[in-house]
């Protein structure tokens, strides 16, 4: 199933969704007079051990008091019976941010998010997961 919505507004959607496969793929962007200023990518896939991985990426040209500020924020956490662990990494490239999906990987790790997020130019915020029910960070 794929999908395009456009409000009047000037925001965008476009994305896939496949419930055979277990995935679900979804960008959105606000334009204004032909430019876009914020941008976001969500991408959803079921891991072959059942669990849950996931990538938000998005950035935008103004802060959020409306001053000129290029930044782009990438989130992956993947979640399943026993386990979760997230990657936190932060840019400057602003909506113009290199999408680095899912499907182009196999099974994605933490370490594997890292290794990504780091080699597009990206500097890892924080990173970690639950261990023992418990928050621990990297």
């Amino acid at each position: 199933m794929v999908f395009l919505l456009r409000p009047v507004t000037g925001r965008w959607k476009i994305g896939t969704c496949d419930l055979e496969k277990v995935y679900f793929f979804e960008e959105s962007y606000t334009e204004r007079e032909g430019e876009i200023f914020t941008r976001k990518v969500s991408e959803f896939r079921q891991e072959k051990d059942g669990s849950m991985s996931c990538f938000v990426l998005s950035g935008g040209n103004f802060d959020s008091r409306g001053n000129v500020s290029s930044h782009s924020d990438y989130l992956f956490v993947r979640n399943g019976k026993n386990q979760y662990d997230f990657v936190i990494a932060i840019g400057q490239e602003g909506p113009d941010f290199k999408v680095i999906s899912l499907k182009d990987y196999g099974d994605l790790t933490k370490e594997k998010a890292i290794e990504l997020f780091e080699a597009a130019g990206y500097v890892v915020e924080k990173s970690g997961g639950i261990v023992d029910g418990k928050l621990t960070l990297d």
